[in-house]
């Protein structure tokens, strides 16, 4: 039963610094974005719009900032751009201002 506990205890514990490193509404992360500009991701935004935190994590995005996008990743629609495609949400293959903030 001890063993039982501990298990349990440890996955909880897991489970909810998973969720303290995501970013929840009302947050923002800001990634490098190179010579375009940073980019601001802001939680609120996508919260309002219905998407959850696991419809991203960790299927599209790792629970860590480590993301480092480059062009090719725009053009093989990873990362952000698996829904920005200019189907299930705005395209940002046009819209780099929409995202990149100099």
């Amino acid at each position: 039963m001890r063993i039982i506990a501990l298990v349990v205890a440890i996955l909880t514990t897991v489970v909810f610094i998973g969720s303290t490193i995501a970013t929840p509404p009302g947050k923002n992360v800001e990634y490098a974005g190179g010579g375009a500009g940073k980019v601001i991701f802001d939680g609120k935004v996508h919260a309002d719009k219905g998407i959850r935190c696991i419809d991203c994590h960790p299927k599209i995005f790792t629970m860590k900032k480590e993301a480092k996008m480059t062009m090719a990743d725009h053009n093989a629609n990873k990362f952000c751009f698996a829904c920005h495609d200019g189907k299930r949400a705005f395209s940002a293959a046009n819209n780099c201002a929409k995202c990149h903030k100099k």
